[in-house]
């Protein structure tokens, strides 16, 4: 992106379209290099404040890495834009992870970029998070629940967990969202 600025001479805005869900859906945790990329935009776009994501987790198919619904893909970058190219005061996406927190017992996990309050979908308890230790493989799947902008997940540990993911794998089945019916994306981050 800053190439692009460079040579264009101008401030350029950006959208990212995060990689959507495609293959498998875990049965289990697992790395994936699919959602280390989707780290990776993730990242890219919270350091340049003059990007916007477009999250598409849930428009994927797990069994055609392009999208069917380019509609809602399209919708998706163009509200992005109003954001970041047009400067309206909206929320370019879904919620956003804003930090992921160990306390006595639990893990407390605050959002960004709200409409409302976070809601989930089929379910009382939010899914599609995994707290992790330090190391590689060390991952297991965990559930939480919503509290206003936040979401607890007990940690039940003898050993506390040092990162936390959400909507990891091929295909996650995550069912956290919030007024704008536009899903959270997925993220890794390390626990305080």
């Amino acid at each position: 992106m800053s190439s692009w600025r460079v040579q264009f001479g101008a401030e350029l805005p950006f959208v990212v379209v995060q990689l959507p869900g495609f293959g498998p859906t875990p049965i289990a945790p697992v790395e994936s290099g699919w959602s280390e990329v989707r780290e990776a935009q993730r990242r890219a776009v919270d350091l340049d404040p003059h990007t916007a994501p477009a999250v598409t987790i849930d428009l994927g198919e797990r069994d055609d890495i392009h999208p069917v619904n380019k509609r809602e893909v399209g919708l998706r970058i163009a509200r992005a834009l109003r954001r970041v190219a047009y400067g309206e005061a909206i929320v370019p996406t879904g919620p956003a992870v804003r930090s992921a927190s160990l306390e006595p017992g639990r893990v407390v996990v605050s959002f960004r970029d709200l409409e409302g309050r976070l809601v989930t979908y089929s379910s009382s308890q939010a899914t599609g998070f995994e707290l992790c230790g330090a190391a590689t493989g060390t991952c297991r799947f965990v559930t939480g629940t919503v509290e206003g902008d936040r979401v607890v997940i007990p940690t039940n540990d003898v050993t506390p967990p040092a990162r936390l993911r959400f909507c990891w794998g091929g295909s996650p089945v995550c069912n956290l969202s919030d007024g704008s019916d536009l899903p959270v994306g997925p993220f890794e981050v390390a626990l305080r």
